[in-house]
């Protein structure tokens, strides 16, 4: 089968089209034909090895197929597993998608309604299931509320901006271009804010008449946590759930600390990969959920470019220039 290995650590270019073996299902696992799938700001940060001595969930040892979700169809099963599932069309939170085939545990795949389309289903797993568990497991996200998305323009900051409007949430949305802010707005954010050119603190407290926001959901971070406490209402909370500009300067931690004690603040990091280890059920019913949105028109996940799988390291240019809103789809 044709996949795209990351053969080393470093730019786009060690990202090989080429012929590998294809998988064979285990036990307990299903063997799907790869419709589709799509590139991340994650996989462009494990192929730099910005991981590298991280979690295993993350640290990965090259060469290796990334990509971390699909959707498909099920031409094999293994031992364990109900033919049932053969011919299935299915989304699946699994590794190593960046190719013809896969193989995921049973467990990692759901059906997918015959009324969605493969492009837009493989944006489900990953993207929009990591925006739902930043608000119904990092946090308790409550109708009424006021939420701060970072990198609203983002996969899963347009996921979060979409899934916290149905939950009930005003949305302040950050982004980094003009163009990125309208786009945000068009996702349903309240208000959107272009970070770089505006005081972020100073503005969001301006839009909530001094108070602040309950939440934060931060996947840039850095210097960016500062901002986060100067605007979160005493009790707020912020979710960090990646760190795009690294950790805040060391000599800054102590005034940040002092600052999160003064108003009881709670600061926490999220990672799917916790959910995926210890609730694995969760996963599966957060998936169906939120294919049902999508059935249902709640949710519209956004397509900025499709590529043919040969063309992936172009996804990943793309990315990296940072001009991206929505998602880059990657169709085998």
């Amino acid at each position: 089968m044709k996949a795209v290995v990351a053969t080393r650590f470093g730019a786009s270019d060690v990202l090989e089209y080429c012929e590998v073996d294809k998988p064979e299902p285990k036990s307990g696992e299903l063997l799907v034909r790869v419709k589709a799938t799509a590139v991340g700001f994650g996989d462009t940060l494990i192929r730099i090895g910005a991981y590298r001595g991280g979690p295993d969930s993350h640290s990965y040892s090259l060469p290796a197929v990334l990509g971390f979700q699909a959707s498909g169809i099920v031409e094999g099963v293994g031992n364990g597993v109900s033919n049932n599932w053969l011919g299935r069309r299915v989304v699946a939170n699994a590794a190593h998608t960046n190719a013809e085939y896969l193989v995921c545990s049973e467990g990692s795949a759901v059906e997918m309604p015959d009324s969605v389309d493969f492009d837009v289903a493989t944006l489900i797993p990953n993207f929009y299931l990591t925006a739902y568990h930043l608000l119904h497991t990092a946090v308790t996200a409550r109708a009424g509320q006021t939420a701060v998305v970072w990198a609203a323009a983002g996969g899963v900051g347009t996921a979060l901006v979409q899934l916290a409007k149905h939950v009930g949430l005003k949305v302040i949305a950050m982004a980094g271009s003009a163009e990125k802010c309208a786009f945000a707005r068009a996702q349903g954010a309240d208000h959107v804010i272009e970070y770089g050119h505006e005081q972020v603190s100073q503005r969001v407290l301006d839009l909530t008449g001094g108070a602040g926001v309950d939440l934060v959901f931060n996947p840039v971070a850095g210097d960016t946590i500062n901002d986060d406490v100067r605007m979160l209402v005493p009790h707020g909370k912020a979710v960090i759930y990646g760190l795009i500009q690294g950790l805040p300067k060391p000599d800054a931690v102590q005034t940040l600390l002092f600052e999160v004690m003064a108003k009881s603040l709670s600061i926490s990091m999220f990672s799917l990969w916790t959910v995926m280890e210890h609730e694995p059920e969760r996963i599966r019913q957060s998936l169906r959920e939120l294919l049902k949105l999508l059935e249902a028109g709640k949710i519209a996940p956004q397509i900025y470019a499709k590529l043919p799988l040969s063309d992936l390291a172009k996804g990943h240019d793309l990315l990296e220039s940072r001009k991206v809103m929505g998602n880059v789809v990657i169709e085998p």
